[in-house]
């Protein structure tokens, strides 16, 4: 969550959240190797209501991986929170989704990435969905369901 934000006295931008105690996904499965199906449709179920939370403003994430998803303890529970939108897109008109497109731009990690983002072509809020299905077969099976030695590799067993 996000409490705060705007410039100090110096003019340098500033956010100020709230502090999160617990794992990364990635840690977890570091640990675990996978998860039991319940287990992992249950967390995987959270955090696509946090994302639909995100798409109703129209906000793409661009990057959702175990990495930036953060098992956060809250009482006796935890609580999945989706960090890291710095690579997100406010998606807008279609002149917006054109000029995005034309750039090019290949943002991600290639492991969860959607075959629209691992062409540079348009993407849109299904590209999210898209890496929370990698992210729910890696929690299940204990292993990612593209692999390659590069780029190249995983991008094309992907498309």
């Amino acid at each position: 969550r996000v409490f705060d934000f705007g410039r100090g006295e110096d003019g340098a931008p500033y956010m100020a959240m709230e502090r999160l105690h617990g794992e990364s996904l990635a840690a977890r499965l570091e640990r675990e190797g996978s998860l039991p199906p319940k287990d992992g449709a249950r967390l995987v179920i959270t955090v696509l209501e946090a994302l639909a939370a995100a798409h109703a403003l129209d906000v793409l994430h661009r990057d959702l991986k175990p990495e930036n998803i953060f098992l956060a303890r809250e009482g006796s529970g935890t609580v999945p929170k989706i960090l890291d939108f710095g690579v997100s897109k406010i998606l807008g008109d279609d002149a917006e989704r054109t000029k995005m497109t034309r750039t090019g731009a290949i943002i991600g990690t290639p492991a969860y990435m959607s075959p629209e983002q691992v062409m540079g072509a348009t993407v849109d809020l299904r590209s999210d969905l898209w890496a929370m299905g990698v992210i729910l077969y890696e929690l299940i099976s204990g292993r990612l369901p593209c692999e390659g030695k590069n780029y190249n590799e995983i991008g094309r067993a992907h498309v």
